[in-house]
């Protein structure tokens, strides 16, 4: 599966109707987007695409669980070491 990510500021041009509000930039987006993992804001959700796994469905490790250990574990070490580099400065 392919996609694309959008960066998007809320201090663009695009949000000045809601006052560049970061909050409301993104009720903005879902509203307009209406993305299917999305319900809160979202009046009319489209269902999941068929090739998603139910809700329910066993959970699959692409790797194995110790390839998701390790990367958790390097997640969380990048996050300490960056909070550690704010602390600093």
């Amino acid at each position: 599966m392919r996609f694309t990510i959008e960066m998007l500021s809320s201090q663009s041009e695009e949000f000045t109707s809601v006052g560049n509000n970061l909050d409301a930039a993104e009720r903005q987006l879902i509203q307009a987007q209406t993305p299917c993992f999305n319900v809160s804001l979202n009046a009319a959700p489209i269902s999941l695409p068929s090739m998603y796994r139910p809700v329910n469905a066993n959970f699959r490790f692409r790797h194995g669980l110790n390839h998701l250990k390790r990367e958790a574990e390097r997640a969380v070490k990048a996050d300490e070491a960056k909070a550690w580099l704010q602390e600093m400065d």
